[in-house]
Formats: C-alpha cells, structure tokens, sequence
C-alpha cells in the first residue's frame, strides 16, 4: 500500500473486516444474526463516520459547515423522495379519480345506490391508493350491478344484456 501512495499507483487491496450497516438487505435486520459486539464493532468504525471524523481532524471542513452539508443532502435526498412518489401515484390518482366519476354516474340510475354509495366512499378515503385498491373498487361495482340492466351494461351490436360484466 506504501508503494501505491508513493508511486501512486494501482495496489490490490485485501479488506479483511468491514462494516456492513444494512444487514443483507434494506428490508432485513441485521441485529437478529450479528452478535452485540459486532454491531458495536460496525458502529465505531461505521465508513460514514469514519470520513466525518477524518474531514474533521484534518481541518478540511468545520463542523457547521459540515451540518450545513449535510442538511442540504438530506433536504434533496428528501424533494427526491418526495417528486417520486408523486410520480409513481399520480396516474393510480387519476385512475381513482375515472372511478369515482363513473361511480358517481352509475349510482344516480341505480337500485344499489347505497352499496355503490360504501365502495365510493371506501375507495375515496384512501389517502394514498395502490392500483390493487381502484381495481378491487371497480370490480365490487361490477359484482354488485350484475344483475341490473343498466345501459352501460348493453351490447351495443344488439342492444340485449350483456350479461358478462
């Protein structure tokens, strides 16, 4: 490693110990399979704080200008967070929204008005609504009109029943 700092040149390095704060996955825990003195190993030599404390020593950062950084970082990493998932729900938002408009539309001529009236006001209350939830909504309105003749249920080659939604 001496020769790679004073020569700089490319070394192989052989890591025989090394932190690993995630566990095996972000889902998972590892304080169930690392024993205590492990998880305190991993966190006095934990990389991140590692390289706090050596910006730190080696005066090439302050301390408030390092909270500062880091602040910053957590802002953006947080306004990233924060347009994906409005990314990811806005299309399942307008989708609950055709939904409630059709449901709305539905009940007016409907004799289940009220069992319709429970599936809109269920699928409206769900602040952040998965696909899964519009889609069971719709299909319990189809349960529940199988057996009315309403017009949106008409062939329109025919204009019998279609007895299939």
């Amino acid at each position: 490693m001496a020769a790679a700092r004073k020569e700089h040149i490319p070394a192989l390095v052989h890591v025989t110990d090394l932190t690993q704060p995630q566990g095996h996955s972000t889902s998972g825990s590892h304080e169930r399979y690392k024993s205590p003195e492990r998880l305190r190993w991993e966190a006095e030599f934990d990389c991140i704080r590692k390289m706090r404390e050596w910006l730190l020593v080696g005066g090439l950062i302050t301390e408030p200008e390092l909270a500062a950084f880091e602040q910053q970082d957590r802002e953006t990493v947080e306004s990233f967070r924060k347009a994906a998932w409005e990314a990811y729900l806005a299309p399942i938002l307008e989708e609950r929204g055709q939904v409630l408009d059709m449901l709305d539309e539905i009940s007016a001529g409907s004799s289940h008005a009220a069992e319709l009236q429970v599936i809109r006001d269920s699928l409206a209350s769900i602040p952040s609504p998965l696909r899964r939830d519009v889609h069971a909504a719709a299909h319990s309105t189809l349960r529940s009109l199988r057996d009315e003749a309403l017009p949106s249920n008409r062939c329109s080659c025919s204009g019998r029943t279609n007895r299939r939604l």
